[in-house]
């Protein structure tokens, strides 16, 4: 974080709060980003523990279905920032590399977007993942 162009000795300051929700939202990010047809949804598994009930129903429609051409994709947050943070609401923005494969093909690409959190009581959940 920070101008490239300035030397700086310190990064942004970050409450452990922010760095909690900012992390919780890079981690579900990649979990779910990179997936496989072939490894029975684990990428779904992976993240259900992260997510708030709507949003698990949600993530368990999108599952892969399987085949014997291979479809997969591996996702690198490489851009995180916390936007709005409360005791009970946050929202963090994401940018993501993609690269996304078949046994021919490889592609890459990249997307924006924000994660919203909610802290239910018993901890921060995710609430929602928006792509621009």
């Amino acid at each position: 974080v920070g101008n490239p162009d300035e030397s700086s000795p310190t990064l942004i300051q970050e409450d452990t709060g922010e760095r909690y929700v900012r992390q919780l939202a890079i981690n579900m990010v990649e979990r779910f980003g990179s997936y496989s047809n072939q490894n029975r949804n684990a990428h779904i598994d992976d993240v259900l523990p992260l997510l708030t009930p709507g949003m698990a129903t949600w993530v368990s429609s999108q599952g892969q279905v399987y085949s014997d051409q291979y479809v997969g994709a591996s996702t690198k947050v490489i851009v995180s920032r916390v936007e709005a943070f409360s005791d009970t609401s946050a929202t963090v923005h994401v940018e993501v590399q993609q690269r996304r494969e078949t046994q021919t093909e490889t592609e890459r690409i990249y997307r924006t977007g924000n994660v919203e959190l909610i802290n239910e009581g018993s901890g921060w959940k995710v609430s929602g993942l928006f792509w621009e």
